[in-house]
Parts: C-alpha cells; structure tokens; sequence
C-alpha cells in the first residue's frame, strides 16, 4: 500500500523525531511519502487557503484517493475501525491544512474527509497523531502486539 501524507507547514522538534520514528515504522510495511507544502504567509485567511490549496493539488497524484483531515470530517469509533477504511483505500493520500484549515475547492478533489475528534489540536501533533494511527492499523492488519 502506497500512503501519502500532504501537510502545510514544518515540524519543529521533538515532532520531527517522533515523525521519523514512524516513517520508518511504516515504511517498513508500506510506501509512504511526506509532502510538505510551505505555510503562505498572507492575512487574507480566504486568499491563505486559496493559495495553499493551489500548492497541495501540485502534489496531488491522479490515482491518489484524497482524505482530507478537518473535524468536520467522518469520525471512527475505534482504531479498528480506522484501519479497516485504511485498508479499503488505493493510494490514500491525507491532506492537512494549516492553522487556518483548508480551502473548499479542495473538497471537489478529495473522495473522504476524516476528523479523530471535535476538539481542535495543534497541527504538528496531530500530525503525529496521523502517523501513529496509520502505523496502529498496519499492526491491526498483522496482528501485531503493539495495538494491544
């Protein structure tokens, strides 16, 4: 399985160690790419999201399957749950905005939008939080006594 994950800004440490902790566990098992879209610096948030959505459709593949993260977006009820979808998907390629959220042309592209919570969460934890959740459901996948 082929995972892409396309986010607008830079992680500062320690989420940059976390984040290479679960690269590489899950790349072990999948190919997964990072994208990183440059945050627009503009004080327009309609024109911010505009632009950044121009710039997360250049690494937007055709045959991806785009999940963009929004907590508006489905909620699963147990990582079970999540991993099952995960597994359903060709080419999933998550998208999540930056601290202003993502533009609505963006919605016409993606077949999903997937929240984890109501609550609002910085956007390099839950960057994080994504990655633990995709590298959770490969050990679902395989049985795997991390998940337990």
């Amino acid at each position: 399985m082929k995972i892409k994950i396309i986010a607008v800004g830079k992680l500062s440490e320690p989420y940059k160690r976390l984040e290479r902790e679960f690269v590489k566990r899950i790349q072990g098992a999948a190919g997964l790419q990072v994208h990183e879209i440059k945050e627009v610096k503009e004080k327009n948030e309609n024109q911010k999201k505009a632009r950044e959505a121009r710039l997360i459709e250049k690494a937007v593949d055709a045959s991806d399957t785009v999940i963009l993260m929004a907590k508006e977006g489905r909620q699963f009820q147990s990582s079970e749950q999540f991993a099952s979808c995960l597994r359903s998907l060709n080419q999933p390629a998550f998208v999540i905005g930056s601290d202003v959220g993502l533009d609505k042309s963006l919605e016409k592209r993606a077949s999903h939008s997937f929240s984890f919570s109501g609550l609002t969460f910085p956007h390099q934890l839950f960057r994080i939080m994504l990655y633990e959740q995709i590298y959770r459901a490969q050990c679902i996948w395989i049985n795997h006594p991390y998940h337990k």
